[in-house]
C-alpha cells in the first residue's frame, strides 16, 4: 500500500513537471513563427489550462501557481492591449523576485515555505529547510537580475531563447547542488510512512534502535527510581522500628517485666 502510494506521488510530481514546461515550449515555438504577440496569447492561455489542470491531478490549490497565472494575465494582457512586450518580459522578474522576498520573509520568522513547496519530495528537517531556502533564494534573485539584465540590454531573440533554456538551466543546477539533502528528506519521508504503518510493539523497538541514548537513559532512569523506592521501603521499616538496634531502656523493662 505505501508502495503504491509512492509511487502515485512520484507519477504526480513527474506530470506536474510536465504541465509547468508546457507553456514555455509553445511560447518559444510560437514565437519564432508568428511573433512575440501571438506567443504571448498562446502562453497566457496555456499558463491558465496547466494551472487547472495541475489542481485536478494533485488535488490542492497552490498560490505559487495562482500567482504565475495572475500576473501572466496581466502582463500578457497588458503586453496584447498596448501592443508593448516589456511588460511579458518583466512577467520573469516580478515573479522571481516576489518568491524570494517570500521565502526569505519566511527565513526570518523562521517559517519555512520551502518545506510545503517540495512537500511532494520528502520530509525536511529545519536546518535543512534553512539551507533550501537560502539557496532557491539565491537562485531567483539571480534569475530576476539575468532577466532584467538581458530583455534591457539584448535582443528578443535572446531573451526567449533565455526564458526557455536559461532559467531551467538554473532550475536544474539548483537542484543538483541540493541532491544529498533532498534523497536524505525522501529516505525519511519513506522511513515515517513505514514507521507509522508498523505496530506499537515495532514502533517501540525501532524508536530504541534509532535512538539507542534514549533507551539507556530510560533503563538508567527506572533503574534510580527503584534504588529510590528501596531506600523509602528501608527509611520506613527502620522508623516503625522494625529494622535496627533496638532501645536499652526497651531491654530493661522487658526483664523487669519478666522477673514479676
Amino acid at each position: 500500500m505505501i508502495q503504491e502510494n509512492t509511487k502515485k506521488k512520484k507519477d504526480t510530481a513527474l506530470v506536474k513537471m510536465i504541465l509547468d514546461a508546457i507553456p514555455s515550449v509553445l511560447f518559444f515555438i510560437v514565437y519564432f513563427k508568428f511573433g512575440i504577440y501571438k506567443a504571448t496569447g498562446v502562453l497566457v492561455i496555456s499558463i491558465v489550462i496547466t494551472t487547472i489542470v495541475t489542481i485536478k491531478v494533485t488535488g490542492k490549490f497552490s498560490p505559487y501557481g495562482f500567482f504565475i497565472a495572475l500576473i501572466a494575465l496581466v502582463g500578457g494582457g497588458l503586453t496584447l492591449y498596448l501592443k508593448d512586450e516589456t511588460f511579458i518580459k518583466m512577467k520573469v522578474t516580478v515573479i522571481e523576485t516576489f518568491m524570494a522576498l517570500v521565502l526569505l520573509g519566511g527565513y526570518v520568522r523562521k517559517k519555512y515555505f520551502i518545506q510545503s513547496i517540495f512537500s511532494l519530495m520528502g520530509d525536511f528537517t529545519e536546518s535543512e529547510a534553512r539551507k533550501l531556502t537560502r539557496s532557491a533564494s539565491i537562485v531567483l534573485l539571480c534569475i530576476a537580475g539575468c532577466n532584467e539584465l538581458i530583455w534591457r540590454n539584448f535582443s528578443t531573440d535572446t531573451w526567449i531563447m533565455f526564458k526557455t533554456f536559461g532559467i531551467p538551466i538554473c532550475t536544474m543546477l539548483f537542484i543538483i547542488l541540493n541532491i544529498k539533502t533532498m534523497l536524505k528528506a525522501g529516505e525519511r519521508k519513506e522511513a515515517n510512512k513505514e514507521l507509522g504503518s508498523a505496530n506499537p510493539k515495532e514502533l517501540a523497538n525501532s524508536k530504541e534502535l534509532a535512538d539507542p541514548k534514549s533507551a539507556k537513559t530510560q533503563e538508567t532512569d527506572s533503574t534510580e527510581t527503584n534504588k529510590k523506592g528501596d531506600n523509602t521501603s528501608a527509611h520506613e521499616s527502620v522508623s516503625s522500628g522494625s529494622v535496627g538496634p533496638r532501645n536499652p531502656w526497651d531491654v530493661d523493662s522487658e526483664e523487669s517485666d519478666n522477673n514479676s
